[in-house]
């Protein structure tokens, strides 16, 4: 019995004000990772991309401020015109976690639906309540994080900056790390 697995699902579902396309970007733009997300992740490396498909291998700090570190790696896939699925283990285990993300453009606002299902040992089942908390807790630090850079961005854009990599850079200013659009022309 120690050794069955039970199957966990668990959706969290959000809205923010910025158009799809930008949320979407977000969402496959890897870069930000190492910047935006030290709370959660201590590195993301991109191995590889092929198409629509990015191969990825990360360090989670599942319980943030806990400073123990989870290697993973991810096969992360955009599926036109608003899907992603995705797959990761931890290395060296053959348990996955399979995720699909799903966005959708309502009014001035952008839905995103993310589903996680994954497996547990059965003998973590009475704890699946705080599993849940965690994994709710450590969603919502990466969402506070990116609702803000992609609402700032849309701002940014909406007053004229220029966007793109070629329109600014990553910098830490007093420990605030953020992207600094260059002047506009």
């Amino acid at each position: 019995m120690i050794f069955k697995k039970y199957k966990i699902k668990n959706i969290n579902k959000r809205k923010v004000s910025v158009d799809i396309k930008l949320v979407i970007e977000n969402y496959c733009d890897f870069d930000h990772v190492n910047y935006v997300h030290k709370r959660c992740y201590n590195y993301c490396k991109v191995i590889r991309r092929q198409g629509n498909t990015t191969f990825l291998e990360y360090g989670v700090y599942h319980i943030p401020p806990i400073p123990i570190i989870h290697h993973y790696e991810m096969e992360h896939k955009f599926i036109s015109p608003n899907r992603i699925i995705y797959t990761s283990n931890r290395k060296g285990s053959k348990d996955k976690v399979i995720g699909e993300i799903y966005f959708e453009q309502k009014g001035k606002e952008t839905e995103i639906v993310q589903i996680h299902n994954f497996s547990l040992p059965m003998i973590l089942k009475p704890f699946e309540f705080f599993i849940k908390i965690l994994l709710n807790r450590w969603s919502q630090i990466l969402w506070d994080e990116d609702s803000e850079m992609m609402e700032n961005r849309k701002n940014f854009i909406e007053n004229g900056y220029k966007d793109g990599f070629h329109c600014g850079r990553w910098v830490n200013e007093n420990g605030n790390i953020f992207w600094k659009f260059n002047k506009k022309n």
